[in-house]
């Protein structure tokens, strides 16, 4: 990290203002919804103690959290490249898929490229990030049979 993010009152805050200060730098994860978002997001806020404050895409991924479809936190500030919008929209239309770098080929991807790419877009690997998701899913799922 670049910088040191204020208090978690500070964050919390900026959330309530919707305050661009921090986009990018900082990503706020909601436990009612599941869901991480841009400090900018319109979606209805949660409580003070329902946020959890990340200060990276892979940060959310690896504490259970998927992307709002509101604010849409994994879309950048400039322009992406093509291949990341589309393996983006194909792991939003597939999220229970086992990716593998044979189904990236399959798609005439280079694993290596495809790596290097989300790496240097959102910090972390494209097979990685599905595999954060799958797990996140499965999770879920789990904890909804444990409450139904």
């Amino acid at each position: 990290m670049l910088f040191d993010p204020p208090d978690h009152d500070t964050l919390y805050r900026a959330l309530l203002d919707r305050d661009p200060a921090y986009d990018g730098l900082i990503y706020a994860g909601m436990t009612g919804t599941g869901t991480f978002c841009r400090l900018t997001c319109p979606a209805p806020k949660p409580t003070l103690e329902n946020v959890r404050f990340h200060d990276s895409v892979a940060a959310c991924f690896e504490a259970g959290f998927r992307p709002c479809l509101r604010c849409r936190p994994l879309e950048p500030f400039g322009q992406r490249e093509p291949m990341v919008s589309a393996l983006l929209r194909r792991l939003e239309d597939e999220p229970a898929r086992i990716w593998s770098e044979d189904d990236l080929m399959a798609l005439g991807y280079e694993p290596s490229t495809v790596r290097r790419t989300f790496k240097r877009h959102l910090g972390l690997g494209f097979l990685e990030m599905a595999r954060l998701r799958h797990a996140a899913s499965r999770r879920g799922v789990a904890d909804q049979s444990a409450t139904g």
